[in-house]
């Protein structure tokens, strides 16, 4: 049996990034790279443990990406780490039901908080992640501040590998794992 590698995603909304359109050509890059990368990674560990914060835009597509990797890999796992109770209050109906869908998918929902939404919700999340995480799986623009930065930023500091593609320009670059 091959060793167990966990995996994380984190990125920009898509208010973000390209916007809600889905088939606008740059957001159709960017699921493709992700199921391009989950499908690598899979393939070199068929019982990989991936996990997503189920937030709309990155988090989503990379939830969506597992769960079609796991037709061809099924021992691969796919867990949602939820940041608080409410994650999806303020989403349209449409995003709640995918939302939902992906959690009766998940082989693993894990409630960081059992309180409502705060800021603080959002980074605990994050932390979890990448504390249980080898490789963080990220898209990022190198935008200096928010949610993802905070995150590669705290990757960076604890010695994670990450995998990022710039959707601004699609390049890729890989940080290594700290010794």
């Amino acid at each position: 049996m091959s060793k167990t590698v966990r995996v994380a995603f984190t990125g920009h909304r898509p208010q973000d990034m390209y916007g809600y359109d889905e088939n606008r050509t740059e957001n159709v890059m960017i699921k493709r790279w992700l199921l391009s990368t989950v499908l690598k990674i899979a393939k070199k560990y068929p019982n990989a443990h991936f996990i997503a914060g189920g937030a709309l835009g990155t988090d989503t597509w990379g939830a969506e990406a597992v769960l079609e990797a796991k037709k061809r890999f099924p021992d691969v796992k796919l867990e949602i780490a939820v940041p608080c109770l409410n994650q999806e209050s303020r989403w349209n109906h449409e995003s709640k039901v995918r939302y939902h869908k992906i959690l009766k998918q998940a082989d693993i929902v894990t409630y960081v908080s059992d309180k409502p939404y705060t800021y603080q919700s959002m980074q605990k999340r994050n932390e979890y992640m990448v504390d249980n995480a080898h490789v963080i799986i990220a898209v990022w623009s190198g935008k200096q501040r928010g949610g993802t930065y905070n995150c590669l930023q705290y990757a960076r500091q604890v010695g994670r590998t990450i995998l990022i593609l710039n959707p601004l320009n699609f390049t890729t670059q890989k940080i290594k794992r700290k010794k």
